[in-house]
């Protein structure tokens, strides 16, 4: 299902050691939108503000913002961190949060609340390997759990909740995808995010004890992979977070052993179809877009029974979905991936009325 979970602003992190709230689903659906374009790298104020304001208007609840890692960083092209520079504390010297609080300003003050995608790319210098001048290939998930403490610290009082990475089954955001031999490939990005998760999930909880933290936030389609940065399927990659078989059996072996899993209040999914109308079930069955969340549902949950998946609110409470990105592209401009303006507008009608 898409929830609603919110809590009311403010928060005062004196109360978490009294525990996490309980969790509240409400029964309306909660409508959001993204475009960081429009209101974060918007350098007139006046149109970031009239653009707010239209979202409002149109009936929007919840804005997605992403929290660049390297864009908000010092010097994100060094190969070493500057010195003395806490990565922990929002207020260290060289951080850059001007955009975002502007932005966040500008939702809350609309009466609109905001999500935060905190994601990679970072900066070199939170690379395993710097030298190789790649800030998205395997980062440092000591150093992302760090910022991402950073992150709830700065806004945990205007900011419910929080999106660990963007799509990392793509490598346009998380590299390598996949460890090849020859051309038998294995799945590594799923275990590199898993670390990731387990650092920045109890450092937000530290810091800001009522938020929902999402994982996942997966695209919704991916290739067979022939190369280490094919894009990875969605359940491909789920199974591989969870350590988890094809039969949604316990996986022990290669990177798998030793496994711990990663915990979070809700799954984050981005359910596009592409050029595929929303009741069109995908040919791929390790793809899933919006006609194939029985499937994704179900392997979400047979991993949780596994116990390759942690629901912080609860064992055996079912983890809540959220469709954190969903759209079509429109012909024009895009000819190669768009449809025509008014078969965006019924298929996005139509994805509504299915979420």
């Amino acid at each position: 299902m898409v929830a609603r979970l919110l809590r009311p602003l403010g928060l005062a992190l004196a109360l978490c050691a009294l525990g996490p709230a309980a969790a509240r689903a409400a029964a309306n659906l909660e409508t959001g939108i993204a475009d960081d374009g429009a209101v974060v790298e918007e350098s007139d104020a006046a149109r970031a503000a009239q653009t707010v304001a239209a979202w409002r208007a149109l009936g929007i609840d919840n804005v997605r913002l992403l929290v660049h890692w390297a864009r908000v960083s010092p010097r994100p092209g060094d190969r070493r961190a500057p010195a003395g520079f806490d990565l922990a504390d929002p207020a260290a010297p060289g951080y850059d949060w001007g955009a975002l609080d502007r932005a966040i300003a500008l939702v809350r003050g609309a009466g609109m609340t905001a999500t935060l995608s905190i994601t990679g790319p970072g900066p070199l210098w939170a690379t395993a390997s710097p030298a190789a001048g790649n800030p998205r290939l395997r980062p440092l998930p000591t150093l992302y759990g760090r910022f991402a403490r950073a992150v709830a610290l700065r806004y945990g009082a205007a900011v419910d909740r929080y999106v660990l990475w963007n799509e990392p089954n793509l490598p346009l955001w998380l590299q390598p995808q996949f460890t090849c031999r020859g051309r038998a490939c294995t799945p590594y990005a799923p275990h590199l995010y898993r670390r990731l998760v387990r650092a920045a999930a109890p450092a937000i909880h530290a810091v800001d004890c009522d938020a929902r933290v999402l994982i996942g936030a997966l695209a919704p389609a991916g290739q067979n992979p022939r190369i280490r940065n094919a894009t990875m399927r969605p359940l491909t990659f789920l199974r591989a977070l969870g350590c988890v078989n094809r039969r949604a059996r316990r996986d022990r072996s290669g990177l798998c052993r030793g496994f711990q899993p990663a915990g979070a209040e809700g799954i984050a999914y981005h359910p596009h179809g592409v050029r595929r109308a929303p009741d069109v079930p995908s040919r791929q069955p390790d793809d899933a877009g919006l006609a194939d969340l029985r499937r994704l549902e179900g392997l979400i949950d047979a991993i949780q029974r596994t116990g390759g998946l942690r629901n912080t609110l609860g064992r055996t409470r079912r983890f809540d979905l959220f469709f954190t990105e969903y759209g079509y592209q429109t012909n024009p401009p895009d000819r190669f991936t768009g449809v025509r303006p008014a078969l965006q507008a019924a298929w996005l009608q139509q994805g509504a009325y299915l979420a």
